[in-house]
């Protein structure tokens, strides 16, 4: 597995014996090891090397950020130094003073920690303080030459505060370009109390929270509940509940979507799920024609015009088959074409502008579902435009409407 450690530089405090250090600290990650460093990137990169192979290293600071703190790694290695290092130190220390040009010290030493590590390096220098934009440019253009990766660990205990979240932010979007996964870590200097040893914490919460964040996003987006009941007891019957609705068996959906309506993604408060459940039962109704303008509604909103317009002319015919056909063959295509015929007439009968309301829907469905021009003028103009759809749509709600009305008087 590919795996880049990325760990931010901050600004030492004052030593005894001059210049700007860490505290020299002991660090207990959770399976127990414990591992002393001055820059906790540095325990942390031998934490994760132990079981092997090393994970690729990106260390991002400012210039204002102690670099030579990066000499924790040439402390604890058990390699020998490569040549050049101690001078390529005292040049990042001087660049430090304002004696040299930080920017060539650091290429010079981001060489040689790679000829030290045996891995990729990549030092980022940013200025002081950087903005979150220039952060999210900087990760994106090393990662450019040093990606994929399959793995990110992110080390937020040094630097500003800030600059955790902004890498963190410009990461997320590679979990679904590269499929990665990103594990935070915290060197908690502040948690170990009296203890001689700074636990180190994995922030696995956050992972579950931008899940739920994502399965939302989803869910708001295309429908899709899935994501939001995966991993919980309901996985199943949200898997079904969903399939159910998508291949229209309309008559298997409403026992579980009340079930899921009661069930919860233990990571959201109630206030979300009550946001769900508002959802699921907008994907619900009383009758098959009122579950299919309700699903059409939704896909509508949400940008979904093929499935939207497919739907709701679809309840149109179901309405035509109560009225006209026999339900018992509702699923037969000559049956449903029959009723289909004499509801048209009918609506000739009663009223001349809900009949060309429904050719126009038919007319403009049918070049959806087929991907054909058709050759009615009217549906030509409406499929010109957004605005000439939205008002074929709005009209078909309407004629969706007036016949639950009258269709029974």
């Amino acid at each position: 597995m590919k795996r880049l450690l990325i760990s931010v530089m901050g600004k030492g405090r004052a030593a005894p014996t001059g210049g700007l250090r860490y505290e020299t600290t002991p660090y207990r990650f959770p399976e127990g090891e414990v591992r002393t460093a001055t820059f906790f990137g540095g325990a942390l990169f031998r934490h994760l090397a132990a079981p092997g192979p090393a994970p690729d290293l990106m260390v991002v600071g400012t210039t204002g950020s102690t670099w030579g703190l990066l000499e924790d790694f040439a402390i604890h290695s058990e390699v020998s130094l490569p040549p050049g290092w101690d001078a390529a130190h005292r040049e990042v220390e001087a660049a430090e003073a304002g004696q040299a040009s930080l920017e060539a010290a650091l290429v010079r030493w981001e060489n040689l920690l790679a000829e030290l590590l045996g891995v990729r390096v990549a030092l980022v220098l940013l200025p002081d303080p950087p903005a979150p934009q220039q952060v999210a440019q900087a990760l994106g253009e090393r990662l450019a030459a040093l990606g994929p990766y399959e793995e990110f660990h992110l080390d937020i205990t040094h630097g500003y505060r800030y600059l955790g979240y902004a890498l963190l932010g410009a990461l997320l979007p590679l979990r679904h370009a590269w499929g990665a996964r990103i594990q935070l870590h915290y060197g908690g200097l502040e948690l170990r109390g009296s203890a001689p040893e700074a636990p180190v914490v994995g922030l696995e919460a956050l992972h579950e929270l931008i899940a739920l964040d994502e399965s939302l996003s989803v869910l708001a987006a295309t429908g899709d509940f899935r994501p939001y009941f995966a991993g919980t007891a309901q996985a199943q019957e949200a898997a079904e509940a969903y399939f159910f609705l998508e291949t229209n068996q309309q008559h298997l959906v409403k026992k579980r979507l009340s079930g899921l309506a009661e069930a919860r993604n233990p990571w959201a408060g109630e206030n979300v799920h009550g946001w769900v459940r508002e959802v699921l039962s907008g994907l619900d109704g009383e009758n098959i024609e009122d579950k299919m303008a309700n699903r059409a509604r939704f896909f509508w909103d949400r940008g979904q015009i093929f499935k939207a317009l497919l739907l709701l002319f679809e309840a149109i015919v179901v309405l035509g088959v109560r009225r006209f056909g026999d339900q018992g063959q509702v699923l037969l295509y000559e049956a449903r074409m029959d009723a289909r015929e004499r509801l048209e007439g009918w609506l000739r009968q009663m009223s001349p502008e809900w009949a060309a309301v429904y050719r126009e829907l038919r007319w403009v469905r049918n070049a959806i579902a087929h991907g054909t021009r058709p050759e009615q003028a009217e549906a030509q103009r409406a499929l010109s435009s957004p605005q000439g759809l939205a008002q074929v749509w709005k009209k078909g709600l309407a004629l969706m409407e007036a016949l639950k009305a009258q269709l029974w008087r």
